[in-house]
């Protein structure tokens, strides 16, 4: 097992998925706004090829079930989310 995994979980394969941006546009229709800057800068990873993770999540979605009914018992199929994004900052 890896980590806290199923033995047959496959991952999928990121480094066809991800983007660098270099710049950020902070926009609002109101009259006030703010914008939080890091001193060490941050780094946003989004997965931003829906379709092949659609295509993934489909094609593995129901050999986690029985794993995540280990760690929950009453889980609902409506409650397995796919988290496609993560912001790191140092501490």
């Amino acid at each position: 097992m890896l980590g806290n995994v199923p033995d047959s979980f496959k991952p999928l394969d990121l480094s066809i998925l991800r983007q660098q941006i270099r710049s950020i546009l902070f926009k609002t229709d109101y009259a006030e706004g703010a914008v939080l800057g890091m001193p060490d800068g941050a780094i946003a990873e989004n997965l931003l090829v829906y379709n092949a993770i659609r295509s993934y999540v489909s094609k593995h979605a129901r050999s986690w079930y029985p794993f995540l009914h280990e760690v929950q018992e009453e889980l609902e199929v409506s409650e397995l989310w796919v988290v496609c994004g993560v912001d790191k900052v140092t501490a």
